[in-house]
């Protein structure tokens, strides 16, 4: 019992005794919306190989050079990135997968390239099907893509190969 109570003296003297860190804020910089982030809310950042930082957030896409940021967002049905709410993001090699409310893409970071991961449903299942949450690549370079309904697996083309769910037409 008393070797056990020195042990315990001991631990938490040694833990008052122990400070933390120090925090210098002149070596950080803090970005915001202020200067040209798309939102303060971030869901993810990646590096790419040409260094640029990517930045996903629940209101868009946006690539930082270390000075400008630019931004990737959804306004019309032609734009690169099928929603601005981005809930994950991951980098394989030169692509990017994002996963949104309206589907899943792969872009390509050095060319800007995208291919779509669509979850062919009904109209009526649309929404539940492709609010993809996660994307993820195996060692033959398919693309794993996790639902609301189900689980997906596209070939590296972008085509849908195998689906795990309980759609019937």
């Amino acid at each position: 019992m008393l070797r056990r109570f020195v042990f315990i003296f001991l631990v938490i003297r040694m833990g008052i005794n122990c400070p933390a860190q120090t925090f210098e804020a002149s070596k950080f910089r803090l970005y915001t919306t202020k200067d040209g982030l798309t939102d303060n809310n971030i869901t993810g950042i990646q590096q790419d190989a040409a260094g640029y930082i990517w930045i996903s957030t629940l209101h868009g896409l946006n690539r930082f050079d270390g000075n400008i940021f630019k931004s990737f967002l959804k306004t019309s049905r032609h734009d690169p990135i099928p929603d601005n709410a981005i809930f994950s993001m991951k980098r394989f090699g030169d692509e990017l997968a994002v996963a949104t409310d309206d589907g899943a893409q792969i872009i390509s970071t050095n060319k800007l390239q995208q291919k779509d991961l669509h979850i062919p449903t009904s109209e009526a299942l649309h929404y539940w099907s492709n609010s993809c949450r996660y994307v993820n690549v195996d060692k033959s370079g398919n693309y794993g893509v996790s639902t609301k309904t189900g689980f997906y697996i596209f070939s590296h083309q972008g085509r849908l190969m195998k689906r795990y769910d309980r759609f019937t037409e």
